[in-house]
């Protein structure tokens, strides 16, 4: 294996198909190959394991990687869920099928999990991604060209979004992942948020950018400037 490709954001999703091989191809395979321990030879076929060395974690994580690659394809960042599919809960994917990891390199004899430890799309990406407009395509607000604006305003401790199509959700990231957010219900045409606020939702971590999502899906974030 020279390369393999596991790309997305843009409208646009890439994942490279060496590990197909070990993919259900329906429903009905699910739980047979998420159970399968059969090992996994690295020197003969591709091995994306996270290092446990089998059939079925080869499975699950690049099954669950697609869906990452597929999130960020229609907007979604990283989260810090450990079970997000937007992190490394792509590891867990299999979780939704079954009720045991089958023995792996990492743990011989198995695990018996519980249902608060299987992969998901945490909420706050859940939350994002109910917006998207690729899932909004029968709504007639979505043919709006309404682009939320922000303004961040140090000066004055504010954060003032607004969309002619209505703001659902705004979200704040800190480095390169959002970690918090404000839904909206009524899908205001204007919000207004104070900085004390958002950092109290954030706790001792600096807030570095404010994304905002129209009703009609489109997206815009501003960032924050830092004094010197």
């Amino acid at each position: 294996m020279k390369a393999h490709t596991a790309l997305g954001g843009g409208n646009l999703g890439l994942f490279g198909s060496a590990s197909v091989f070990s993919w259900p191809t329906s429903i009905a395979e699910a739980v047979p190959v998420f159970s399968d321990d059969t090992r996994v030879d690295p020197k003969r076929v591709h091995d994306d394991s996270a290092g446990r060395g089998r059939i079925w974690a080869l499975a699950s994580t690049t099954v669950g990687a697609t869906w990452h690659e597929m999130g960020h394809t229609f907007g979604l960042p990283h989260c810090k869920d450990g079970l997000g599919i937007m992190t490394r809960g792509v590891d867990k994917f299999n979780r939704v099928f079954t009720f045991r990891d089958p023995p792996s390199e990492h743990r011989i004899r198995g695990k018996v999990f519980t249902s608060e430890e299987q992969a998901y799309f945490a909420p706050i990406s859940a939350s994002y991604l109910q917006w998207s407009r690729w899932f909004q395509l029968d709504d007639p607000k979505v043919d709006s060209d309404s682009q939320p604006n922000i303004e961040i305003d140090q000066g004055e401790g504010s954060v003032v979004v607004t969309s002619d199509a209505g703001v659902p959700w705004v979200g704040f990231w800190v480095g390169d992942e959002i970690v918090a957010h404000r839904e909206f219900k009524d899908s205001p045409r204007e919000v207004t948020l104070t900085l004390s606020e958002i950092q109290n939702q954030l706790g001792k971590k600096s807030l570095r950018k404010v994304t905002a999502i129209g009703i009609n899906g489109k997206s815009r974030s501003e960032k924050v400037e830092r004094s010197e």
